[in-house]
């Protein structure tokens, strides 16, 4: 049944991450189990990370659009929060445990990409792909 393209709005708080995840897990489970709980863990990390950091002032929407196909699944997260500087964030030296910090370290092991883009027209955006060979990263 793939591909298909599934898009959602959620209120940005920490009630909907169940709801989320739940969508994220039963779009990507057609990949597999691994996979599926993979790209469910790397979301939940963006997605706690936009609530926890893009809507501290004030709340507001998260949409997300999922786009699978044969080999890949793509996702996409648009917020309308506060801009986050990607660049500020320090690169995780493992050899120099510390707490916290290693949510984006964490993402990128489990997705093949991850780029995060502030103020597009549709607000701050976060695109993250996964696919099952490494060959087909496009």
């Amino acid at each position: 049944a793939l591909p298909k393209n599934i898009s959602a709005i959620f209120q940005a708080n920490f009630d909907q991450l169940d709801a989320i995840s739940q969508l994220l897990r039963n779009t990507a489970r057609g990949y597999g189990a691994e996979f599926a709980y993979q790209v469910d863990l790397a979301c939940s990390e963006i997605v706690t990370n936009i609530i926890k950091h893009a809507y501290t002032e004030h709340s507001g929407e998260l949409n997300v659009e999922i786009n699978t196909f044969n080999n890949k699944i793509e996702i996409n997260f648009h917020d309308q929060g506060d801009v986050f500087d990607i660049n500020a964030l320090p690169e995780v030296d493992l050899s120099q445990p510390h707490e916290g910090g290693y949510g984006r370290y964490l993402v990128k092991q489990l997705m093949d990409k991850v780029e995060y883009t502030p103020n597009t027209t549709r607000g701050n955006h976060w695109h993250l792909l996964k696919s099952l060979h490494e060959e087909d990263i496009t």
